[in-house]
């Protein structure tokens, strides 16, 4: 009786050894599941969230092109000028109006359109209300290339970035 007392007590720490394995085995187990699990929806998030730019980035490509055709296409001379006034974009439009062509335009003032029948006080209003970060609206007595003279009604608006403008 006592031997297999003494067998018995030598194999409970085993036991208890081997089930502790086990334990710790399943504790890891879970702890990697829980790590995979998180890792999955952190990935899926991720995915979703590509997904979501691209939409967006893709509607605002479609509008921003719609946007631009609108531009080209209109019946009204369009120019884009920098800060210090030199021309940096014009429309078709303007082409036909002026006589001017995209490639002389660019990088000239709109000062050659300027017709001298209107006087400096006119000019120097309508640059007051521009950098003053309003828009002007009036008249040009403008001259094509040629030297004709033409008429055209303006809207002229600053471009204002983070309260400057531009």
């Amino acid at each position: 009786i006592d031997e297999k007392e003494s067998v018995s007590s030598l194999e409970m720490p085993l036991l208890n050894f081997k089930e502790a394995l086990i334990v710790h085995y399943q504790v890891k187990q879970q702890e990697r599941d829980f790590i995979t699990t998180i890792f999955f929806l952190i990935a899926l998030l991720a995915f979703s969230m590509i997904v979501y730019i691209h939409i967006v980035d893709k509607n605002l490509k479609f509008k921003l092109i719609q946007f631009k055709k609108a531009i080209e296409q209109s019946d009204n001379s369009i120019i884009m000028t920098d800060y210090n006034q030199h021309i940096t974009y014009v429309n078709q439009a303007f082409e036909r109006n002026s006589g001017y062509s995209k490639d002389e335009a660019i990088g000239m003032k709109p000062n050659i359109l300027r017709s001298d029948y209107q006087d400096e006080a006119f000019y120097k209003e309508l640059n007051e209300t521009i950098y003053g970060g309003e828009v002007w609206e009036g008249i040009f007595v403008n001259k094509k290339q040629d030297d004709t003279i033409y008429y055209e009604k303006t809207t002229i608006s600053p471009f204002i970035e983070q309260g400057n403008i531009t």
